[in-house]
């Protein structure tokens, strides 16, 4: 798997479908972005359900969320964050939505990107969420820059355990 394969989707990272018990996503993600820079255990603090456990991995900017199902290890979500590190100094740093919107971009590249956008404010800290046009239900979620214009400081996956944050408005 290469890099240019991995787009930033509500369920999934490139190819890898979130949930997929089948597909060892840590060593084809490993292919993409080369060794980790660390990985860890996690709860609920990364949105797994008060229950359940599992491992976060970092590559850079990147997160990449597992949870332990029987033994094996399943991707269920991602954090891609603009940190002190400065994601544009790692491969991860350049990776995007399915509809292009990356690290660094305006409100306005994410309002001409999607067509069911909402923006508020969450435990502080302006965030966007990316809305199915369907349903409303959260697809891509992430913090933004106090800026003007507001700039995209993260990009995420739903929560895995309950596919928040919701929109308000």
């Amino acid at each position: 798997m290469e890099l240019d394969d991995l787009e930033l989707g509500a369920t999934q990272l490139g190819p890898l479908q979130f949930g997929d018990a089948t597909v060892d996503a840590a060593g084809r993600l490993v292919t993409a972005l080369g060794q980790p820079d660390t990985y860890f255990e996690i709860g609920e603090e990364f949105g797994l359900c008060p229950t359940e456990t599992g491992r976060a991995i970092l590559w850079g900017p990147l997160t990449a969320i597992f949870r332990d199902e029987n033994g094996t290890e399943v991707l269920v979500g991602y954090d891609l964050t603009d940190t002190d590190t400065n994601a544009d100094s790692h491969p991860a740093g350049q990776l995007q939505t399915l509809s292009g919107i990356a690290i660094g971009d305006t409100v306005g590249d994410i309002d001409s990107a999607y067509s069911s956008v909402a923006y508020q404010t969450n435990d502080g800290r302006a965030i966007f969420l990316i809305l199915s046009t369907k349903d409303s239900r959260t697809l891509i979620w992430g913090l933004l820059t106090t800026d003007d214009p507001a700039a995209v400081l993260s990009i995420s996956s739903p929560r895995p355990c309950d596919g928040g944050p919701f929109s308000t408005s």
